[in-house]
């Protein structure tokens, strides 16, 4: 059994999988992306003009838009100049009206009843001032918070120095334009899954950031491009990920690089069963467990033909072409299965579990 000091470890590097506040954002290595380095510029740009800013970052769960955001309002909190006003926000409760604006932005949070006075407020405070609202959209709102949300944004548009930056997944995003156009006036900055290098500057920084003394926990250039692969290069599942192997490679007797092969085998089903159950849920889940099992057992693990799949999963399964081919492609979206064309045959997919 190896322990953190067999390994010059002070601490487990990827324990630390979500962030929540400020605290959690400093605590851990930050890596700045292309996408990242755009709205930084855009931030700065923006804090020696006159006018206001309006951005959108859209991302699936885990994918860093918490992070993203956090990351932008400390930019501008590291300037410490008074007229630069940040709050972060991750409640869409109240957003719909002035009153309920007034008491989520105004410093002294009080109850304001008449709608005019809590515009009047707003107005009076953001004299000389220039105001920056991180709203985090959280990923189970309702069709009716959406339409709260909308109706905020579209009072808060009204004031001139106010900057909004949201974050949210992309299928709120498409909805919302079933309620508003609102959000067609914001800049759209769409978080992009990690390449390999940007997946092993990951691994790398966090690793660095818990060892004391020679690094001895390494990954090879085959393991991060495997864990990149399962995880679909989103940030949270590579941490998530690595997380299990060093659980597991902790029951190993003595120090040495983690493969390849070694990833495979210490992921397996409990690392897609923990993709499911932080990622979807029921009845869903268990819906797409029971194809991801089948696929496994049946086939074992790879299967030549959609169309084979499809036969066999509606004579044991009962389960449609096309409900098949949506459980797919969300198997796929969470990293769990591959869908690539035969080489044989452009026309027939083949059908692979990843883990």
């Amino acid at each position: 059994m190896l322990s953190f000091k067999d390994l010059n470890l002070r601490f487990n590097p990827f324990e630390k999988q979500v962030v929540y506040d400020y605290d959690d954002f400093v605590s851990q290595p930050f890596l700045l992306t292309h996408s990242l380095q755009m709205l930084k510029i855009g931030i700065e740009n923006n804090l020696v003009s006159d006018s206001s800013i309006y951005y959108v970052i859209l991302g699936e769960r885990g994918s860093g838009k918490t992070t993203s955001l956090l990351f932008l309002k400390d930019i501008i909190n590291r300037k410490e100049n008074p007229k630069f006003v940040t709050r972060y926000e991750r409640s869409i409760r109240g957003m719909g009206s002035y009153t309920g604006l007034a008491e989520k932005l105004l410093p002294d949070a009080r109850t304001i009843y008449v709608e005019n006075s809590a515009k009047d407020s707003l107005m009076n405070y953001l004299i000389g001032k220039k105001y920056y609202w991180f709203v985090d959209v959280p990923d189970l709102i309702t069709k009716q918070e959406i339409g709260i949300m909308l109706r905020g944004l579209e009072l808060l548009l009204g004031f001139k120095n106010i900057s909004v930056i949201i974050a949210m997944n992309r299928s709120h995003y498409d909805k919302s334009f079933d309620y508003s156009e609102i959000l067609g006036k914001f800049f759209v900055v769409q978080l992009k899954p990690f390449t390999f290098e940007e997946c092993k500057t990951l691994i790398t920084k966090r690793i660095e950031n818990a060892s004391q003394g020679e690094i001895k926990l390494k990954f090879t250039d085959g393991a991060i491009e495997k864990i990149n692969e399962i995880s679909k290069g989103i940030p949270r599942n590579i941490i998530s990920a690595c997380n299990s192997v060093l659980l597991k490679y902790q029951q190993e007797d003595e120090v040495r690089e983690i493969d390849e092969e070694f990833v495979v085998n210490a992921l397996g089903e409990s690392y897609a069963m923990r993709v499911l159950e932080e990622r979807v849920k029921e009845p869903l889940r268990q819906s797409l467990w029971e194809l991801y099992t089948f696929i496994k057992t049946e086939f074992n693990g790879k299967v030549e033909s959609e169309t084979k799949l499809a036969e066999a999963c509606m004579k044991k399964l009962n389960m449609s072409r096309l409900t098949l081919r949506k459980r797919l492609l969300k198997l796929e979206k969470l990293g769990l299965v591959s869908i690539k064309k035969s080489a044989k045959d452009m026309w027939t997919n083949v059908i692979e579990v990843v883990v």
